[in-house]
């Protein structure tokens, strides 16, 4: 695991700082448990489509905690973020990406493994 990069805030709601601090810190704490390359972990910067990102190259996630009604052309903020629950579950889907680019089987032992150590979080 490379050393942390600086922390980024684009593309998140103003009232989702305490929820990204989680996730950032789950993220952290998954990838020193799993020895994942992570590098970077940021706010996923267009809240549409996919409830995450991996840059598996570069060793960077980027993670969606809220939606936009159309994302497109900057629309309203969902009211709600996501639950932790799939939050939780975003985190590891994307970890899991960081050795394994893929949907294999291979990909979804990892994956499993990584949401199984969230469990008390």
């Amino acid at each position: 695991m490379k050393e942390k990069a600086r922390p980024s805030f684009v593309g998140l709601h103003g009232k989702d700082l305490d929820l990204w601090l989680r996730t950032n810190a789950l993220a952290w704490r998954l990838a020193k448990v799993f020895d994942l390359p992570l590098v970077c972990v940021e706010p996923k910067r267009r809240p549409n489509g996919a409830g995450g990102l991996c840059y598996h190259d570069e060793g960077r996630i980027s993670i969606l905690l809220r939606r936009k009604a159309r994302a497109y052309d900057g629309g309203a903020w969902s009211k709600v973020p996501r639950s932790w629950v799939n939050v939780k579950s975003t985190v590891a889907h994307e970890l899991a990406h960081l050795i394994h680019p893929n949907h294999g089987k291979d990909f979804k032992a990892l994956e499993a493994e990584i949401l199984a150590e969230t469990a008390t979080d």
